[in-house]
């Protein structure tokens, strides 16, 4: 039986070109889906209260593969004595929705997917100085 944290197999893959000031960076992730036990029903008590849920096989199943590419496209600069950046970053700039868990409505019928903190595409702008 594979442990809670089984993830067969991660891979990671980082680009960067540089030309002048300006810099573009990607990184790719992938991983294998970690498993989990999955609901398989529910079972509903006499005395009419919550359903209760029915599990399958401890880690019988896997969550979908996770998959994530970033970029980020930064200028640097050296002012009066320091250093400066301004960049422009995307992560999960495919916008997939990688699924971190699963949750359940009230009869346990109806899976609903729990996404990762960056499921969705987000856009960052920066500036960073140090003098």
């Amino acid at each position: 039986m594979p442990c809670r944290f089984d993830v067969t197999h991660t891979l990671t893959a980082v680009g960067k070109l540089a030309v002048e000031e300006w810099e573009l960076g990607l990184t790719g992730r992938y991983a294998t889906g970690r498993p989990y036990t999955p609901i398989v029903g529910a079972e509903s008590p006499e005395d009419g209260r919550f359903a209760a849920p029915l599990y399958g096989p401890v880690h019988s199943d896997r969550l979908p593969a996770y998959f994530r590419l970033d970029g980020r496209l930064s200028r640097l600069g050296r002012p009066r004595g320091g250093v400066a950046a301004i960049y422009v970053e995307g992560l999960n700039v495919l916008n997939r929705g990688n699924v971190w868990g699963y949750s359940y409505d009230a009869d346990y019928r109806t899976p609903r997917p729990i996404l990762t903190f960056f499921g969705h595409r987000t856009l960052v702008i920066g500036i960073e100085a140090q003098f």
